[in-house]
């Protein structure tokens, strides 16, 4: 099912658990035609801090006001990063809707690097939001959000656990997540404060 209620475009759970894809890139942007697009280029992903709700988020059309990081990811050029293009993902709330929300991409006019940015409740290429994650991988159980998609943060802990070793060579799963833990207090905060952790908050890969 689906709808759009206050300007926010909206999924049911059932809706979103048959789809086999949880979010393409639609671009939208000068130069660029309407639909589904490929990119090929190297993009990064960062993540900002914000105390808007995704409900919110999408409301007030935030993505329309994020600026470009001060410096280049990629090359740490300074104020090189221009508009390029929108994308949609998709978003669990703490109800069981499912929303459509917009992200704000940047182009560097130096290496070419393409940079999308997150707002802090979003996980990369993950629709269930930073919140539920970080109580289902704290043993939450019991909290309704967590029961929702626990197959899904079952699927996200079993490749935390197959990355463990890339990581930082932890024993196991959970020494790490309380490590964790233990430096940055929360999932949210870990996105935003990378550093004497496991490397830079970007994540590079190819469109």
């Amino acid at each position: 099912m689906h709808g759009r209620e206050g300007g926010v475009e909206w999924s049911s759970v059932n809706s979103l658990k048959r789809s086999r894809s949880f979010g393409g890139i639609r671009a939208v942007g000068r130069g660029f035609p309407k639909g589904p697009v490929r990119l090929w280029m190297i993009y990064m992903q960062r993540i900002y801090p914000t105390s808007l709700t995704p409900e919110q988020y999408g409301e007030q059309e935030y993505h329309k006001q994020v600026k470009p990081p001060e410096n280049c990811p990629n090359c740490q050029q300074a104020h090189i990063l221009e508009g390029l293009a929108y994308y949609h993902r998709y978003i669990t709330t703490a109800t069981a809707l499912v929303l459509l929300i917009w992200v704000r991409r940047f182009l560097c006019r130096h290496c070419r690097i393409s940079v999308s940015c997150l707002p802090q409740f979003a996980q990369p290429y993950r629709p269930v939001n930073t919140p539920t994650i970080a109580a289902g991988f704290n043993g939450q159980d019991d909290c309704p959000e967590v029961q929702r998609w626990s197959e899904l943060i079952g699927v996200y802990w079993r490749r935390f656990k197959a990355h463990l070793p890339l990581l930082l060579r932890q024993p196991t799963a959970t020494g790490f997540w309380r490590q964790l833990l233990r430096h940055c207090g929360n999932l949210a905060a870990r996105r935003a404060k990378p550093q004497n952790m496991t490397g830079p908050e970007v994540v590079r890969s190819r469109a």
